[in-house]
């Protein structure tokens, strides 16, 4: 039998229907606290998680008795439902440092919900005074949390703050493992007794879940991808600059795109930086600048390095998300691209966070670098453009342009060069079918052009076709390599009976077909009186069927590195097969039609 086979990886217009929170884990923090140089008996420090991703929220901070970077992925959550979350009403200062010593200053809030939520953790501000900036976090609602229970992290006995402190872990209570840990904390002013007020973790549920396995989300004309791998173009190290400053761009790789460097007030390399990547690499949405025009040079700063930074000229129609810089050098092809510009919104001088200046670093021209923020706005989604203006007073005078959020897909992760499915487990007691729909018709007519009652046949070819298709995750995308290890189903029918057998599947390409043809073919029969004919009609069914999968999913990344997780997903198979024959009114040959010849 000839079969045309079509499997295809789909990714589903969805946008996480049935969960109400999705939720990701990040281990890129910002330190705002620590105890050194207090007296303190134990070592303490406090971070906060750094979040680019528009429309995500903190739960809160994450205190560490030690003074190393947290080893613990905090959460950022996100509402897929109007109401599951709700940022904090107000907040109440519990403790502050003060007079302990430390280098650094702090302050510990405890955050206020709104009725009806739960707050999960505490805030903290790097001074005595300022609130904490409640958009930043999220208090979530009652009935997505379980009850959690505290240990003991860090207090300050032995220093001489003016207020005793203590801050305690939040972790699952009892036998409970619902509870998702995020190393959020509660602050006390006693060493001894534990917060009495209630403590909580959110609850992973059907409603509650990992942005690994929601439903995928609408094609977007461009995607941006965390990298974690990130080139240092320049660093004022040597330099007698107040503040230390470095330049980072991320490491680029065919088909997935540098759009603008990224500048840190720190000689620490940053944990993320961004890709672009076309969805269609033909569409033309990213293009090389024109020409780049220079902004400033650290000539006489002293530094050990050498940086010229540039302003590109984008094409007509396509603007830049930030400037570049160079060890000296005219830019080259390649470094950095523009983007279409009805992907990105013009903003306000507001959108420049100030970043670092020059002050004291002897270079003959003054300059101060901005980072391009979105303020809040869940409309737009930033890749930390870099912005100069020469001189340490004022914006530069121009907006920042930002990636708009709705023409951009987001992926908290590196780009992905194949993935491969393996440990296939259908669930065929949920598997819904329906079968024996007619869906093509070929019609050829039998003639019998003798005197006598003959046994007539038409044969002709046919062809039946199989196209297959697996829900996946949003975490994959077009245009991959993909290797399925396991069995797929082959969707078949007998009668108005579908049966469900299995055929073992190899390599693929996520978004395109794979069609194999074979030729075979179906004889149409019929026994004719004299001089008559018929029309035989040759019918083809289609069965479908939707059937429940888990499968264990690794993704290789452009790097070489892995990583696995568990994925549910439904396959959907649709089999055009089983071709029936039926024929028509038998009528007579008029007389000038007939022919000495059965055909």
């Amino acid at each position: 039998m000839m079969n045309a086979v079509t499997l295809c990886l789909m990714l589903f217009i969805a946008s996480g229907a049935g969960v109400d929170i999705a939720y990701r884990q990040t281990d890129d923090y910002q330190l705002i606290w620590s105890d050194k140089e207090s007296k303190g008996d134990k070592d303490g420090s406090i971070w906060r998680v750094k979040n680019f991703q528009t429309g995500f929220c903190s739960l809160g901070d994450v205190a560490k008795g030690s003074h190393s970077r947290p080893n613990v992925k905090a959460l950022l959550v996100t509402a897929k439902k109007a109401g599951a979350l709700a940022h904090p009403a107000s907040f109440t200062k519990i403790w502050t440092d003060k007079g302990s010593g430390a280098d650094m200053s702090v302050s510990v809030w405890r955050m206020n919900p709104p009725r009806g939520y739960r707050c999960l953790g505490a805030a903290a501000m790097p001074n005595h005074h300022h609130h904490p900036d409640a958009s930043k976090y999220c208090c979530v609602g009652h009935q997505y949390v379980t009850s959690a229970g505290v240990i003991d992290e860090y207090n300050d006995k032995g220093s001489d703050s003016d207020l005793d402190g203590a801050f305690w872990r939040v972790v699952r209570k009892g036998g409970d493992s619902s509870g998702i840990y995020g190393g959020n904390f509660l602050v006390t002013t006693n060493y001894h007794s534990s917060p009495t007020a209630a403590a909580y973790l959110l609850k992973a549920s059907d409603l509650v879940k990992d942005v690994w396995s929601l439903p995928a989300v609408a094609v977007t004309p461009l995607n941006i991808y965390e990298q974690t791998k990130l080139d240092l173009i320049w660093s004022d190290r040597g330099s007698d600059a107040d503040h230390d400053c470095t330049i980072w761009r991320a490491n680029k790789r065919n088909g997935y795109y540098p759009v603008g460097d990224m500048v840190v007030r720190t000689h620490g390399r940053p944990r993320v930086g961004y890709l672009v990547q076309m969805s269609d690499p033909d569409s033309g949405d990213l293009k090389q600048p024109i020409s780049y025009r220079q902004i400033w040079s650290d000539k006489g700063s002293g530094a050990d390095m050498s940086v010229k930074v540039w302003r590109a000229n984008c094409p007509s129609g396509y603007v830049a998300l930030g400037d570049i810089a160079t060890g000296g050098h005219y830019p080259k092809g390649g470094e950095m691209y523009c983007v279409r510009s009805k992907y990105a919104a013009y903003t306000a001088a507001s959108n420049w966070q100030w970043v670092w200046n020059d002050k004291g670093s002897g270079s003959d021209t003054d300059v101060t670098f901005f980072e391009a923020i979105t303020r809040g706005n869940r409309l737009l989604q930033s890749t930390r453009g870099m912005g100069s203006k020469v001189g340490h007073h004022g914006t530069p005078h121009y907006a920042p342009f930002i990636l708009k959020k709705s023409d951009t897909t987001y992926y908290a992760e590196k780009p992905i060069r194949e993935i491969k499915l393996r440990n296939m487990r259908y669930d065929l007691s949920k598997k819904k079918i329906s079968g024996k729909a007619p869906q093509e018709i070929i019609p050829t007519v039998v003639n019998n052009m003798s005197s006598k009652e003959q046994k007539g046949g038409r044969t002709i070819e046919v062809q039946t076709s199989k196209t297959s298709s697996f829900e996946m995750s949003r975490s994959i995308s077009f245009g991959l390599s993909m290797e399925v290890s396991g069995d797929v189903p082959i969707i078949g029918g007998g009668g108005f009976s579908v049966t469900t057998n299995f055929e073992t599947s190899k390599s693929y390409t996520t978004g395109k077909s794979k069609t194999v043809t074979k030729t075979d073919s179906v004889t149409a029969e019929i026994v004719l009186p004299p001089y008559s004919r018929s029309t035989a009609y040759i019918v083809g069914n289609q069965y479908k069927a939707d059937i429940p999968y888990i499968a264990t999913v690794t993704k290789v990344y452009f790097d070489g590195t892995e990583s696995t997780q568990e994925m549910s997903g439904v396959f959907k198979g649709v089999q055009i097969a089983e071709y029936e024959i039926t024929f028509g009114e038998i009528t007579k040959i008029p007389e000038n039609e007939r022919k000495p010849v059965f055909g």
